[in-house]
């Protein structure tokens, strides 16, 4: 259920577009506004039921896929989204090949995946993923 839910929360709090035709793996969604028009986004969702519980883990992320971006989104556990965060290809790349498990397949804990993405929306204050793309100086 989060997945679907994920999907479509994430189109709509950050205005995506569907690709157009049939679902790619791996991409979900096209960006459609400033650095990251074109862009092709895989969204990926986790509920988090106990706040300070540590362990979580994102989905899986197929690596040999064409996206670019994935965002996260994090619900509460009544299924309302609290927060979206965002991270190149690149930074999950460097962040995976760095980790002593080397998780060729994809997995990222939640604390790895925040630490090197950047929290593009939250619900008390909105929208921010302007910087998405940017270098981090």
């Amino acid at each position: 259920v989060s997945a679907e839910l994920s999907r479509y929360d994430a189109a709509k709090i950050l205005s995506l577009s569907n690709t157009g035709i049939s679902p790619r793996a791996g991409v979900d969604f096209i960006g459609t506004q400033g650095p990251y028009s074109c862009k092709n986004i895989q969204v990926k969702s986790r509920v988090i039921f106990k706040e300070n519980s540590a362990g979580y883990k994102i989905g899986q992320l197929n690596l040999s896929m064409p996206w670019e971006i994935v965002v996260l989104v994090l619900y509460e556990a009544s299924y309302e989204p609290f927060a979206i965060y965002g991270a190149t290809k690149e930074e999950v790349l460097t962040a995976i090949s760095q980790s002593p498990q080397k998780r060729a397949r994809g997995a990222m804990s939640l604390a790895k995946f925040k630490a090197i993405s950047r929290l593009l929306w939250t619900q008390e204050s909105g929208l921010d993923w302007g910087e998405l793309i940017a270098d981090r100086a």
